[in-house]
């Protein structure tokens, strides 16, 4: 029973043994191990960005995801992981508000990373970010708790700042207004935008 508990930080998971210890994380001087990329302090209440873990076993698709949410200019990306294990250990230590999950990953696939992550306390937004679409794998990964899905191609831009601003627009949104901050990154400025029209 111990063995599947959210909060405890020693996750004890069949594929994620003592290769993953969660002292290698490397938290206290603001960096988390291998495979992370810039990472930031945290947000202030006066810009509310939305704090993101990417998770891809390839280093491109992670460069990608990197420049879209760059791009979007309403994200802090706080870290990024290459397979589920680092997923759980990572989403533990960086308490990120969103995921962004592929399915094939090493040790622990993302749909199983997914699992567990819901289980925790304060568990984030996921959404899965995978190149296989089919009913099957967007099922499975309803039934696992992930929040959207979105399938990797030459679209995967629009496809992924479509999902975000369903998911996070209104959130995002409100959380700029109760700090009397107007929205400066793309994801607000549609949000405001579909305010105006409405």
């Amino acid at each position: 029973m111990a063995a599947h508990s959210p909060n405890n930080n020693q996750l004890k998971l069949k594929n994620c043994n003592s290769q993953e210890d969660p002292s290698e994380l490397g938290v206290s001087d603001g960096r988390a191990h291998l495979h992370t990329s810039r990472l930031r302090p945290a947000d202030s209440l006066s810009e509310p960005r939305i704090k993101t873990l990417a998770v891809d076993d390839s280093p491109i698709i992670l460069k990608l995801l990197t420049q879209i949410l760059e791009d979007l200019g309403d994200f802090d990306l706080v870290g990024t992981a290459p397979d589920g294990c680092r997923a759980l250990r990572y989403t533990l230590a960086l308490s990120p508000e969103l995921v962004l999950m592929d399915i094939h990953l090493p040790h622990l696939n993302g749909l199983q990373a997914t699992q567990y992550i819901k289980r925790f306390k304060h568990p984030p937004i996921v959404v899965i970010v995978s190149s296989d679409g089919s009913p099957s794998s967007m099922e499975l990964a309803k039934l696992a708790g992930a929040d959207g899905f979105v399938v990797k191609g030459v679209d995967l831009r629009d496809r992924l700042t479509g999902m975000l601003q369903d998911l996070l627009g209104a959130v995002y949104a409100n959380r700029k207004r109760a700090n009397g901050v107007l929205p400066q990154g793309q994801l607000g400025r549609r949000q405001a935008n579909r305010g105006h029209s409405a």
